[in-house]
C-alpha cells in the first residue's frame, strides 16, 4: 500500500479538499476518495502525503 493525497472540490459549495488516503494505486485512492466522501470531484491524485496550503501552519520569522 502506498499513500496517496486526493485533490479536489465540492461543486455545489466550490469548497476545495484534499484528504491522504493508502492505496493500491491513484485509480483506487481515487475510488475510495469518492465512496468516502460522496459529491467531491476530484481533480488530481498526487504520490505521498501532501498537507493544502489553506490548512498548513506556517511559522513566520
Amino acid at each position: 500500500m502506498v499513500e496517496f493525497t486526493v485533490v479536489g472540490f465540492y461543486p455545489d459549495t466550490l469548497q476545495r479538499f484534499a484528504t491522504s488516503l493508502e492505496a493500491k494505486g491513484p485509480d483506487e485512492a481515487e475510488n475510495l476518495c469518492t465512496q468516502r466522501y460522496p459529491g467531491v470531484v476530484v481533480c488530481g491524485v498526487f504520490v505521498g502525503c501532501h498537507q493544502a496550503v489553506d490548512t498548513a501552519e506556517f511559522i513566520e520569522d
